[in-house]
């Protein structure tokens, strides 16, 4: 969703530089990482402000605008920041999210965990003192803060169940983006974060994840539905609340005709932000007729999470650059108590719908039993693969019970075959969970308890990345091949049918 596009947005003037007024005409790089200035409708203010810009230019500013800033990486937001800092990019409006990973500290208070949960509060906290002090710290990097801007509110998603309570995260992989304090807040609750970009959902298909911090109106919007279908609706973990940032020595060195066009255009801006309307209510109903389902967490199960979270809200009081933004962030959460949910049709919150009959479980995965391919050097070359990884040998597949095992015996070199690995044939050089990823696709992911099973870990694993692959079934062998023209990353799998020889042998 994520493509960067380099275009001129709007311009008018010609050709010598001056418009039809005789003012210069201003370029402007401006650049978001959200693959459009307002994907959601949500982002009210940023279209708000590229509107405002043409109309107060009289259409004398000519914007040069890159869409997919940083390709969707973990790190996108940061670097972007870094950009509007070095005059890269004269303009960008990132999330208080992004700045402490650019060096910048003064703004982690903002996603103070479970406190600003409305967009009531987000208004009253633009209303307030926190676009002052935030303005100051940007000025001491180097940039100009134009004004604060109402964002989405941000909820766990996720894959196996509703994450209601403390009880729910224990050990629940769950995608931060690149921010401290959702890091802190996650494991605060008893999860395990992870930082991850735009391409978080196909880690969650491929297993990797079990859920992640997104909003409602987004997740509607790139198409997803049920690869984190459970939502606890009315647990709002921090809000999205956009800078609008510009380099200040490219502000300061304009004319005042034109600075005024950007800071008369940026005022505009939050006036539509703080009037927007944010409304998730019909993003949720199509949501639920796609089998996402929203589940309420009750008062006393949000007291237990910010319980768990009280460490995160002390690290931050006890920090001198986050203590001042920190007492405006928990007076407004104190005067704007309530949580906004959106309508939640009736029977939304019902599982039924996700849970799989045990015939389509088992119909999902490559059945049980042990299969095996023997594979000579000759066969890698001809299939264009590279020897190098120590494809050739004589491989045996457990699958079991959701699992998978592999083992190798070489067939005719020691120092190639079988990995390279140079093991005993009856040791199980990697194993792992299979994660089906609707019909005839499977996901081979590591997991390290697993393999623990079969040979003591870690020293003796041998750990590979989760792999994604087609498969079929031909009379009794088991083949694999590319999902979507892309080829498994473990090249192995596609050589040749995998030959049914019998029952899997199950761990020791």
């Amino acid at each position: 969703m994520l493509v960067a596009v380099a275009a001129v947005a709007f311009t008018a003037g010609c050709a010598t530089g001056a418009d039809r007024t005789g003012s210069s005409t201003l370029t402007l790089r401006i650049a978001t990482i959200d693959g459009e200035v307002n994907p959601t409708g949500q982002l009210v203010g940023v279209s708000a402000f590229m509107d405002a810009l043409e109309a107060e230019s009289g259409g004398a500013i000519e914007v040069v605008l890159e869409t997919g800033y940083g390709d969707g990486g973990p790190e996108a937001e940061a670097d972007l920041v870094q950009a509007v800092v070095d005059g890269d990019v004269d303009l960008a409006w990132p999330a208080t999210r992004a700045f402490a990973a650019a060096g910048i500290d003064g703004l982690r208070a903002v996603e103070a965990p479970l406190q600003l949960m409305s967009y009531d509060a987000q208004r009253a906290l633009i209303e307030g003192e926190a676009p002052k002090m935030i303005a100051e710290r940007l000025d001491e990097a180097g940039l100009e803060s134009l004004g604060l801007l109402i964002g989405p509110l941000r909820r766990p998603f996720s894959a196996e169940g509703p994450l209601l309570e403390p009880a729910d995260w224990d050990g629940v992989r769950f995608r931060v983006f690149n921010s401290p304090v959702q890091q802190l807040a996650v494991e605060s609750f008893g999860g395990r974060a992870v930082v991850a970009g735009a391409n978080w959902s196909d880690q969650l298909r491929a297993g990797g994840l079990d859920g992640a911090e997104f909003d409602i109106r987004h997740y509607q919007q790139i198409g997803l539905t049920t690869e984190a279908p459970w939502v606890a609706a009315d647990v709002v973990l921090w809000p999205k609340v956009l800078v609008l940032s510009m380099n200040r020595a490219k502000l300061e060195s304009l004319p005042d005709e034109q600075r005024e066009w950007i800071e008369s255009a940026a005022r505009l801006a939050v006036e539509e932000s703080m009037s927007g309307d944010y409304d998730e209510s019909v993003a949720t109903e199509e949501l639920c007729e796609n089998d996402v389902r929203f589940v309420l967490a009750g008062d006393a199960s949000i007291d237990a999470l910010r319980a768990e979270a009280a460490p995160v809200l002390d690290g931050l009081a006890n920090d001198p650059d986050e203590a001042e933004l920190l007492e405006v962030v928990l007076s407004v959460a104190e005067r704007h108590p309530e949580v906004y949910t959106p309508t939640i049709p009736e029977g939304c919150d019902d599982p039924s719908a996700l849970e799989p009959t045990a015939e389509q479980r088992d119909a999902a995965l490559p059945p049980d039993g042990r299969y095996r391919v023997e594979v000579t050097a000759d066969e890698v070359r001809n299939a264009k693969l590279s020897a190098e990884p120590g494809y050739p040998g004589t491989w045996t597949l457990d699958i079991l019970d959701g699992t998978y095992a592999f083992r190798c015996q070489v067939l005719s070199d020691p120092d190639d075959d079988c990995g390279n690995a140079q093991l005993p044939a009856d040791h199980v050089l990697e194993a792992g969970r299979l994660v089906a990823n609707g019909d005839g696709v499977v996901t081979f992911v590591y997991d390290e308890e697993v393999h623990g099973r079969y040979v003591e870990c870690p020293a003796d694993c041998f750990r590979t990345a989760d792999v994604i692959a087609a498969w079929h079934l031909d009379g009794d062998s088991l083949v694999f091949g590319d999902v979507d023209g892309r080829r498994p990353i473990n090249g192995l799998l596609i050589i040749e049918p995998w030959m049914r020889i019998g029952d899997a042998e199950p761990p020791r």
